[in-house]
């Protein structure tokens, strides 16, 4: 080398003239001979000399003089020669003392790099340097700097002492993080003869720095910028520029380094040795090309994760031409080579060394039969994570290239065991690495440790193995690594992570050496490996221990395994999966954990109870005696978003949520024993005391009921608990008075009016002319008088009652002319008097009245409620209580409600039961039916509750609503509920009381119940408002935030480099899931609106048995066509976005809904929307949770640089800690810079600390030997684990999702799913209930299945962002139940004996002409009406005309003369009742006397009480004799006049006497006809309703008996049998 003294004289040095290396110039012989073996590097340039000391010529003089030996004036060339191999600083000392002569060169060695490792060595040098007076000049001594030790304390101003060092040639700064600028450049300014800087982990350099290189260090040759994120091209290339000498450049990390600088590096500096681009991920293929072409000298290339580069980078060089001196290349992740780079590379390059191409992805066989072309040149190969390659290429491989020293083949899952065989018989192999090979066995294991002969078949030597990698090589068993340990007597470090056979005996465990303290505590439980002296302990533990202990024959998991732990693939789901054993791309190294992945075991050793827990209590202290693989499974989360957890949570919870609403809805509660005040087998008995026979207002039979209830409400008021028996015999004087009795201490006045009646004319349904009637009624009212009311019986003087008025609760007494009214209403009117019975007894006393109505005449369009309107008592209850029934049992509903305020009184009831949408469904019209409460309500303006027994519909009317159809318990849910709302109706005056005063529209709801919910829908409305302009800003702000913190990962394509210059994008897949729910949403409940219209066209009526089958049917198809399309979706293209976009996609529609529904709130107020405030507000926590989920992910730009730097990592270990890597790993040479070609080949030791490319000694690291930061050397003595992206997101999802909270999903399911499900649930069974057996009314078809679709879908509708993570087991088991109920809806038949299907009877007789038609009203499609006909033996051959009904629209009426009916009891026997039909009613209509446009009338019918008259053209007014004067409030006629006058008399055979008008002008009647002149044409009719005597109606008892069983006949207007005469005006 050349030494820098004043005569530049060279100095011999060891340096080779082998032919095999490239020619060296003068500046680049730069080894020193002198340097110590524990320097820092390897050599140094040098010195000083005497001659270059400043001494005087008399000193010189006085020195020759006083010399005492020879040794004193030996040349300073040999001293320093001599001095340098001296270690010791102190042994340098005693040199100072021999002489002058040796003081000054002795001097020169200690000062030469002064040791600056703590803060008192660097204080006394700083000291000495700026000593004035010193006796040696300190300051140019100085000439290796290396202030790295002390990297934490070395700032600007620290430095500044070494400004006066001119002479430095090594400057290692490494890790001094508080350096700046102005401290760096200091240092640098003036020193020319800077050879070496090294400002690793600079991050605060910038340009500056490099700029001052630039003009002061001309003769640099290495330069280590590693980590200076600042420094960009501009600077880099001045650099180049103006130090052309530069041999060994490092950039590691500059991410803002382009071509553009290193293209003028090529340009610039043809010396280059040594050039590290790692992650400098804006250079291309340019740099590449440039740097080998015009680097002759080239020894080194390293540009792993530079993944812009393409096969070009080396296609584009020139051909014929090699690169002789390119020794080390490594291409680590540069995933875009293929095959045609590498086989380019081997043609330019045929002396290559070491090779690196690890996550080169796409290369095959093709590139490693070209790498053999490299034959004895190639001593290390990394191929880790090249999937494709087989046996056949490294066989090859092994053959062609016999000095391979270490190969890495990690996660090459395709190779066996002949590539290990092949590679065993390479004789200089020192390490391997096979993490994850999972296919080999102890053949490969054996075939290493194995000695192979050598070419004269003599036993070779044994095996030179020093470092083994076999994690994850699952089929390896103790055997195989025993054999392993006792061949390799060189074997410092055996890796065995995820080796079953390991882990059977605490005593194998305890030789591993300790995790690294970044594990977590889960990879330290299963981290195993040995390493330096665990390697020779475990050997000798194996040879001692004897051979049966680890006796082979069982298996830790055979298949009779009870737990369970393989499944039936052989699979093992326990140790594997929590030691993270999978099939993807990446390392996986000790201590690795991921989740949810299998390997395949053939077979695992078995160990004894004792070893097992010893395992146990050494690695899971505190877990309970399970295996190992059980144990650790237990660590994992059961809570996590992983298939069997969601599956299992959300099925419970739903399965739970869905039974419960099944049984409240149709298990009644349980009567207690005892109620107090009133008694429930009292009732009972009265019940069936009532409901002994039909009685409708037009029979014998209802005079009966209403004189036992005159008797019984007697005998309740006066005697309390006495029975007034079963008899029904009424006193001849009962029915005809009215009276007010006092009895004890409570005033109860009873009232049995038999004088008011009502004339009253409604609208028809439809437009035209709407019917009028005259009703007289008959009803019962009991007055119990409250503390508050006027003492005086006001009602008698015709005066308004005093006070703030009373609680009025009614039910009717009479029932349909084919029911016993056991339900409808008996159970309302038993409930009436146990509530007389109660409030009517002492020290029960209601604060303010009640009136207790049982009505009369309910039945036939309300009239006995509108008879109570004209009676003086109507005029005192503010608000009412009515009892209905509109089924045979169940529970009572609350259907309707007044207002808030009332509501609030209902709910004290034990078990309320209702919801508001009913109400929301009465007022738009939906129900057909109809109760008392609304004449209490809009007629006479009271605030009150409506109360109805609702299933089964099927019974409503019917011979089946009778006490053996109901319950007790039934009849105790509307007693306790009637009783609790009457307490606090009737307490103390509340606004309530104020009858005057309109109550707020309410919103209620019950839940399982139990508990009832109340508010005003003025509150929802502003809760409405509140939240849908809340909520999307709400979302607007987290947006925003996740924003801001670079976390808005939703719909981000990909995210930019932040130091990328041409646009460089990391891939996010944030879009990856978006559509995929709208996708599945339609595709599913367009194939539930099919199935409703395919069932509705091929078994129309089969919901009206079987409901729930058609439930299935929905619910199945739904869920089974959600998950199977989401599942695909999700296998195909994962994404960890798939809940939040689902979750997106359900707020926005119910967003848009709830606009819609808030709007309605307003006007015309539905509050039954409610349903879609709870559905939203669910849908946008469970949305909000789900967007504050995402602050848990990292920022898109680390995610983006992480994810640069991990897609190409080898089997690396940690970076390098501060001060490693000093400046002489900057300027020491390769090996073969002074070595020939292949010397040391066969001498190299290799030890623990050596590199695995090519270590110099122990400790040390040089530039030439320099590992990438990312890049774990495997000098370590562990391996890291994997990067917790690869390891923790879920199967193949966005990597970045590893940092999701993997339990939040429950809390999100949670508040997203059940209350929805219940609210949603309850109404889905209401309106089940509701809706399925209204078809025989001629409901629509279609409109029931579409509801029970659009129910189906929103009640799991919030399944939706968890389905794609459910198992196949509930959708599987889901589709065999939608093939079955879709067979069975599809052919099943549709009625039953428990669900008949009704038919409305009538018949018509024409008393002119004695024609008498009997007919049937049944559901049109289908032949059940004609099947039903034809099993009656009158309708046998007979004609039968059918037409659309005149009375039920949506029915058909079919008709034929039928037999004649015995209703007038007075025909002598033997006469057919034809004979006497002129008789059966008198009428007479005469026009008016002075009028052309009204009429007077008489008409009277035998053995009725009930008769009718039907106009052509509409009348205009009408007036019956004895009624009562007109009430304004009660038009007499509709709106277009009315076609029917009917009449009701308390009276039996009543002559009714009367007139009516019409207008004169020409009108156009129903038909079309048009009317001309002043007359009238029309019918008069009388009825007949009393069925209860066998005989009396014929063709109705046929049809009871012989009908079918499923089906029930029930009337079809107000009578059954109608006889009708015509008349003519």
């Amino acid at each position: 080398m050349v030494r820098p003294d004043a005569d530049r004289r060279e100095v011999s040095t060891a340096t080779s003239s082998s032919s095999s290396s490239p020619e060296r110039t003068a500046y680049e012989d730069d080894t020193d001979f002198f340097t110590a073996a524990r320097n820092d590097s390897q050599s140094s340039l040098g010195a000083l000399s005497l001659r270059d000391m400043t001494m005087s010529p008399s000193s010189e003089e006085q020195e020759r003089r006083h010399r005492l030996s020879p040794v004193s004036r030996l040349p300073p060339e040999l001293l320093i020669a001599v001095f340098s191999r001296l270690c010791s600083s102190s042994d340098l000392r005693g040199c100072m003392l021999v002489s002058k002569t040796w003081a000054r060169n002795s001097t020169e060695m200690l000062w030469h790099r002064p040791l600056c490792n703590t803060w008192q060595n660097l204080t006394n040098v700083t000291l000495s340097i700026q000593k004035p007076d010193g006796y040696f000049p300190y300051n140019s001594l100085v000439r290796r700097l290396n202030l790295s030790n002390l990297n934490e304390q070395i700032n600007d101003g620290s430095v500044q002492p070494f400004m006066q060092c001119k002479r430095i040639e090594r400057l290692t700064l490494t890790g001094c993080k508080k350096l700046t600028d102005l401290g760096v450049c200091s240092l640098i300014h003036g020193s020319r003869s800077l050879l070496a800087l090294d400002i690793t982990g600079l991050d605060a350099i910038t340009d500056h720095t490099l700029k001052a290189v630039s003009d002061n260090c001309g003769r640099l040759q290495g330069l280590n910028i590693t980590d200076c994120s600042k420094v960009t091209d501009e600077s880099l290339a001045a650099v180049a520029e103006s130090c052309h000498f530069l041999k060994r450049l490092k950039l590691n990390n500059c991410s803002l380094i382009t071509d553009e600088s290193i293209l003028s590096v090529a340009r610039y500096c043809p010396s280059m040795l040594e050039i590290d681009l790692h992650q400098c991920k804006q250079v291309t293929n340019a740099s590449i090309t440039a740097l080998i072409r015009h680097g002759h000298q080239l020894r080194e290339l390293r540009v792993g994760h530079c993944h812009l580069l393409t096969n070009n980078a080396f296609l584009d060089l020139p051909k014929g031409v090699t690169f002789d001196s390119l020794r080390i290349l490594d291409l680590t992740a540069c995933h875009r080579l293929h095959d045609e780079a590498v086989e380019k590379i081997v043609e330019a390059s045929p002396r290559l060394r070491n090779l690196v191409l690890a996550k080169c992805r796409e290369i095959t066989d093709r590139a490693v039969l070209a790498i053999t072309k490299l034959g004895k040149n190639l001593h290390y190969i990394h191929l880790g994570h090249c999937l494709h390659i087989t046996d056949t290429a490294v066989i090859q491989l092994v053959k062609m290239c016999n000095r391979i020293r270490y190969i890495d083949l990690a996660c090459c899952q395709r190779l066996t065991d002949a590539s290990v065989k092949q590679l065993a018989t390479l004789p200089k192999l020192r390490r391997i690495g096979l993490v994850k090979c999972q296919a080999i066995t102890d053949r490969s294991i054996i075939a290493l440790a194995k000695p192979h002969p050598d070419q004269r078949q003599k036993p070779g030597p044994p095996s030179l193995l020093e470092r083994v990698h076999l994690s994850y090589c699952v089929n390896l068993t103790l055997q195989g690594i025993h054999a392993l340990l006792n061949q390799c007597p060189k074997l410092t470090h055996l890796s065995l992570t995820g080796v079953q056979a390991f882990y059977a005996d605490v005593n194998l465990t305890s030789f591993c050496r300790e995790a690294p303290p970044e594990f977590t505590e889960h990879q330290r439980t299963v981290f195993c490996v040995f390493s330096g002296d665990g390697v020779n302990r475990l050997r000798t533990h194996l040879n001692e221990v004897p051979e049966s202990t680890y006796d082979t024959e069982g298996t830790m998991y055979d298949d009779r395994d009870p737990d369970g732990d393989i499944d039936a693939d052989g699979q093992v789901t326990g140790l594997m999966n929590a030691t993270g054993i999978n099939d993807d791309d990446d390392d996986m190294d000790e201590g690795d954990a991921a989740e949810g992945t299998t390997v395949n075991i053939p077979e695992v050793r078995k160990f004894t109870s004792s070893q097992f827990m010893k395992v146990i209590r050494h690695r899971i202290d505190g877990l309970p005696p399970r295996d190992y693989i059980k144990a650790t499974m237990k660590l994992k989360n059961p809570i996590a978003f992983t298939p069997w957890p969601v599956t299992v949570i959300t099925s419970l919870v739903y399965a739970a949520l869905i039974i419960s609403l099944l049984v409240v809805h149709h298990v009644v509660p349980d009567p207690p024993k005892s109620i107090e005040g009133v008694d429930l087998d009292e009732a009972w008995l009265d019940l069936q005391a009532i409901s002994d026979g039909f009685h409708p207002y037009n029979s014998h039979r209802n005079d009966e009921v209403r004189d036992w209830l005159l008797r019984r409400i007697e005998s309740i008021i006066s005697s309390g608990s006495h029975h007034a028996g079963l008899s029904l015999q009424t006193p001849a004087t009962v029915g005809q008075r009215m009276s007010a009795s006092s009895f004890g201490s409570v005033s109860a006045s009873i009232v049995s009016d038999m004088t008011s009646n009502v004339s009253y004319g409604l609208n028809a349904t439809s437009s035209g002319p709407g019917y009028s009637t005259y009703f007289e009624g008959t009803n019962i009212i009991v007055y119990i008088r409250g503390s508050d009311d006027d003492p005086t019986d006001w009602w008698l003087e015709k005066r308004e009652p005093k006070g703030d008025g009373g609680v009025l609760v009614n039910a009717h007494y009479d029932s349909v002319s084919t029911g016993f009214g056991s339900t409808d209403d008996g159970v309302g009117v038993v409930t009436i008097l146990q509530l007389v019975k109660y409030f009517s007894a002492a020290g029960r006393q209601p604060k303010k009245g009640i009136i207790a109505l049982l009505n009369n005449g309910e039945e036939d369009m309300l009239n006995g409620a509108r008879a109570f309107s004209q009676h003086p008592l109507s005029k005192f209850p503010r608000t009412f209580l009515n009892l209905e029934g509109a089924g045979a049992g169940g529970r009572a509903t609350l259907f309707r409600s007044t207002d808030t305020e009332v509501t609030e009184s209902y709910r004290g009831s034990p078990f309320p039961f209702g919801s508001v949408l009913s109400a929301d469904a009465f007022k738009r019209g939906f129900v057909r039916s109809d109760t008392d409460y609304s004449v209490f309500s809009p007629l006479l303006g009271m605030r009150g509750l409506d109360v109805a027994f609702m299933e089964p519909r099927a019974r409503y009317h019917t011979d089946q609503d009778d006490t053996k159809h109901t319950s007790k318990a039934s009849l105790y849910h509307m007693l306790s509920m009637a009783l609790s709302t009457m307490k606090g109706l009737s307490a103390e005056a509340n606004s309530t009381s104020q009858g005057d005063k309109k109550g707020s529209d309410g919103v209620w709801f019950d839940l399982f119940g139990s508990v009832f919910a109340v508010f005003q829908l003025h509150t929802l409305f502003a809760l409405s408002v509140t939240i849908v302009v809340f909520a999307p800003f709400t979302l607007a702000v987290i947006g925003t935030l996740l924003y801001k913190t670079d976390r808005f990962y939703i719909f981000s394509g990909s995210k930019p480099l932040p130091s990328s210059m041409d646009g460089e994008k990391v891939s996010i897949q944030g879009w990856r899931g978006l559509s995929r729910w709208p996708i599945a949403f339609i595709l599913a409940s367009g194939a539930l609106i099919g199935l409703a219209f395919l069932v509705a066209k091929l078994n129309p009526y089969v919901i009206y048995s079987s409901p729930y089958a058609v439930w299935c049917m929905m619910i199945s198809a739904w869920f089974v066509i959600s998950w199977l399309y989401l599942v695909v979706a999700d296998a195909l293209k994962p994404t960890a976005l798939q809940r939040l976009y689902t979750l997106l996609w359900t707020f926005l529609a119910s967003w848009i809904v709830l606009v819609a529904a808030t709007i309605f709130e307003k006007n015309p107020k539905v509050a039954g929307s409610y349903l879609v405030f709870f559905h939203f507000a669910c849908t946008f926590m469970g949305t909000a949770l789900c967007f504050l989920e995402l602050f848990g992910l990292p920022r898109k730009t680390d995610y983006a640089v992480e994810k640069q730097s991990t897609e190409a990592d080898q089997i690396t270990g940690p970076l390098p800690e501060a001060g490693n890597l000093s400046s002489a790993q900057i300027l020491a040479p390769s090996d073969e810079e002074g070595q020939a070609p292949n010397e040391g080949d066969d001498e190299a030791e290799f030890d623990e600390t050596t590199s695995l490319i090519r270590g110099s000694g122990p400790g040390r690291t040089t530039f030439k030997h320099y590992t990438s930061p990312n890049q774990r050397a495997e000098t370590a003595e562990h391996e890291a684990p994997e990067h917790s992206s690869r390891r923790k997101a879920y199967g193949l999802e966005q990597q970045w999702s590893y940092t999701l909270p993997s339990w939040l999903w429950v809390l999100e399911f949670l508040v997203l799913s059940p209350f929805p499900l219940v609210v949603v649930g309850q109404v889905s069974l209401l309106l089940t209930t509701a809706l399925s057996q209204t078809l025989a009314d001629g409901s629509n078809i279609l409109t029931v299945y579409i509801a029970i679709a659009v129910l189906s879908i929103s009640l799991f509708a919030p399944l939706g962002p968890f389905l794609h993570r459910y198992t196949y087991h509930i959708p599987m088991f889901l589709s065999l139940i939608f093939i079955g109920t879709l067979i069975y809806n599809v052919v099943a038949f549709p009625f039953s004996s428990n669900d008949r299907l009704k038919v409305f009877f009538r018949e018509q007789i024409d008393l002119d002409s004695g024609v008498n038609n009997v007919s049937l009203t049944g559901v049109s499609s289908g032949r059940f009406l004609m099947d039903t006909i034809r099993a009656l033996p009158s309708a046998t051959g007979k004609d039968i005309n059918c037409v659309s009904s005149p009375v039920r629209k949506g029915l058909m009426e079919c008709s034929w003369l039928g037999l004649a009916p015995h209703v007038i009891p007075s025909i002598p026997t033997g006469i057919p009742p034809e004979a006497n039909y002129k008789d059966w009613l008198t009428f007479k209509v005469t026009r008016a006397r002075n009028s052309t446009n009204s009429a007077h009338f008489q008409l009277s019918g035998r053995n009725t009480r009930a008769c009718k008259i039907v106009f052509d053209r509409p009348i205009r007014n009408f007036h019956v004799k004895g009624a009562g004067p007109a009430d304004e409030r009660l038009p007499k006629v509709g709106d277009e006049g009315s076609k029917e006058l009917r009449l009701w008399s308390r009276d039996w055979g009543r002559r009714w006497e009367g007139d009516f008008q019409w207008d004169s002008h020409n009108e156009r009647g129903d038909k079309g006809r048009v009317w001309k002149g002043n007359g009238m044409d029309g019918r008069v009719v009388c009825l007949w309703s009393d069925a209860n005597t066998r005989g009396a109606i014929p063709a109705l008892d046929e049809a009871w008996r012989f009908a079918p069983v499923w089906v029930a006949v029930t009337k079809a207007t107000d009578g059954l049998v109608e006889g009708s005469k015509a008349f003519t005006v």
